[in-house]
């Protein structure tokens, strides 16, 4: 595999540092783990987490994540947008406005857009776009995804 992303995962942090060691690109939503033993992110590619719309959160999340040895981190900030650093680049992008009907799957949509573009070799920027887009289109419909109705 090129890459193996891992959402909440209750291990303490056995399968990212398996991966890590074995050379895999490995990234994390750290955002969704509550157990402390399971918020690590040394040795992921890329970390990602959720700060919300409060000031300063964003950045003291990528200073954190980059400190304790991600070499990547993306950061989520609501009705913000989003940030991204690796302690050389950094990018942030607004949201795309779109008339939101459920936000179902938006974050899993985002991390997969990010990545994808992350694998293509593409600049910050332009994969916080595509994780933006993505998750912005999921948000317009029921479920994350769009669904035809079945006949009765």
């Amino acid at each position: 595999m090129d890459h193996v992303h891992i959402g909440w995962l209750d291990d303490g942090g056995a399968l990212r540092r398996a991966l890590s060691r074995a050379g895999v690109s490995v990234s994390q939503d750290v955002s969704v783990n509550a157990a402390a033993a399971d918020l690590g992110v040394e040795g992921l590619s890329i970390a990602f987490g959720s700060a919300g719309e409060e000031d300063g959160k964003a950045e003291r999340l990528i200073h954190d994540f980059l400190a304790r040895g991600a070499r990547l981190a993306v950061i989520t900030r609501g009705a913000r947008g989003s940030c991204a650093s690796d302690a050389v680049e950094r990018a942030s992008v607004g949201v795309r406005p779109v008339e939101v009907v459920d936000t179902t799957g938006a974050g899993d949509s985002f991390i997969a857009g990010f990545i994808v573009t992350h694998l293509e070799g593409r600049c910050l920027v332009k994969c916080l776009e595509k994780g933006r887009d993505l998750a912005a289109r999921t948000c317009t419909h029921v479920g994350g995804f769009p669904q035809e109705p079945q006949q009765l």
